[in-house]
């Protein structure tokens, strides 16, 4: 198995033959900075065995354990949201999003010498920053 190294680092074509590297380890501890610099993810392989019309990619070693509990924990975070976005549980955090979004139109009108009236945030997950003053340094149109 060859490792590539990585595109931007050269000016030369990934089908280029003196592109591809054997002799480099990149988990070889003792080379060089220079060579650090150069090594490639172990996941970012190409067979020996590629055909001619492109690369044959080899990700059988870029999931390991921590990749693997990191999907899952994202995975069930993202259905038990999807799960309990409509319920009471998730109101108070959905209301606390929305003051978060309007303490950052106050910051505004205050970094341009604004001054904030009020700020009403609705149960219906709405709210309003209420402000006079400040200038208008960017105008639409």
């Amino acid at each position: 198995m060859n490792h590539l190294r990585q595109a931007s680092l050269y000016s030369q074509e990934l089908n280029d033959p003196s592109f591809l590297s054997s002799d480099s380890d990149p988990h070889d501890l003792s080379a060089d900075a220079s060579d650090a610099a150069l090594a490639s993810p172990t996941w970012l392989t190409q067979n020996d065995n590629a055909s001619s019309s492109g690369a044959d990619w080899d990700l059988s070693n870029c999931c390991t354990t921590p990749e693997i509990i990191f999907l899952s924990l994202t995975a069930g975070y993202l259905l038990l949201i999807y799960l309990l976005w409509n319920t009471t549980i998730m109101k108070p955090m959905k209301l606390i999003a929305v003051f978060v979004h309007e303490m950052s139109h106050a910051t505004a009108c205050w970094l341009t010498c604004g001054s904030v009236k009020a700020i009403e945030v609705y149960t219906n997950e709405g709210g309003v920053t209420k402000y006079v003053g400040g200038k208008r340094w960017f105008r639409r149109g």
